[in-house]
């Protein structure tokens, strides 16, 4: 008796690792989807949709709720961007209610924010602050510094696209000095350069040009700390229009052509225009 006692644990122990096996797989294989998905976005938006659908559908067959609920916030952003927010805001509202199932706190940050970006592309600057600020609330309670910091800047950013109409950057550059400080406290160097070069084309706006060079200068510093040339495509286009907004016409032009070769090397069509017509107008 005893030994079929302990013949019947061992089976029993046998099938519930090949049954943890088993999830763990197909955990990795629904991770594998949804970052083919995040990946194909700057891509192919066709592929980034077909494998965040594959991901949604297999963790959905699976019942994985923690795994639907990536699937879903992933689907939200494919969905925007290609503009159709409709459908962006279901995958959204679905990622905040199954984040609260699973008791997620950081997915339900992640959620908020992206329902939070979502409304600032829309100009519906209200909401958008709502949902940061629900964000930000989770994210400093779980002491998360770099989501603080992101959440901050996206608070920053509506500031300053309201700015945009009322010409008080105030607010909006207090909120980019928090989202700086908190990268600080993360040791995030991609989340400062992010956060500086925004700060700095803010303080541009605002008319406090010497304060804009210097934070776009240490932007700059800190992505060939790195090598993200990337970044150097907007943080110089950034440069450039602050020394042509102090008339500085010839550093605004040196500055332009730097952001325009890295542009073309990394065919930003967009940065390419921008820096045309910035040479045009130093011109």
């Amino acid at each position: 008796m005893i030994k079929k006692t302990i013949c019947y644990f061992f089976i029993y122990v046998s099938f519930c690792s090949l049954h943890l096996k088993a999830q763990t797989n197909d955990s990795i294989l629904i991770e594998s989807f949804i970052d083919k998905c995040k990946y194909f976005e700057q891509v192919n938006v066709d592929s980034s949709m077909a494998y965040g659908l594959r991901a949604y559908k297999l963790a959905e067959e699976l019942n994985n709720q923690y795994m639907l609920c990536k699937a879903t916030l992933r689907l939200g952003i494919a969905y925007q961007n290609i503009s159709d927010y409709k459908k962006s805001a279901v995958y959204y509202k679905d990622g905040i209610r199954l984040a609260e199932k699973v008791n997620d706190k950081k997915l339900l940050s992640q959620a908020y924010n992206s329902f939070g970006n979502l409304f600032g592309v829309q100009k519906q600057f209200a909401q958008a602050s709502e949902y940061f600020n629900k964000a930000l609330v989770v994210s400093k309670e779980i002491k998360d510094a770099r989501k603080v910091s992101v959440i901050l800047s996206n608070l920053a950013n509506v500031e300053y696209s309201k700015a945009f109409y009322s010409n008080d950057y105030k607010k909006c550059n207090i909120d980019y000095k928090e989202a700086y400080d908190w990268a600080v406290v993360a040791k995030d160097t991609d989340q400062q350069i992010s956060v500086t070069g925004s700060w700095g084309m803010s303080l541009d706006d605002e008319g406090n040009f010497k304060a804009s060079v210097e934070k776009l200068t240490t932007a700059i510093e800190l992505a060939q700390s790195k090598n993200n040339q990337s970044d150097l495509v907007f943080l110089r286009y950034y440069l450039g229009r602050t020394y042509f907004s102090m008339k500085n016409f010839e550093k605004a032009k040196a500055v332009y052509f730097e952001s325009l070769k890295l542009a073309i090397e990394f065919k930003d069509l967009d940065y390419q225009s921008e820096n045309y017509y910035g040479l045009a107008e130093s011109n």
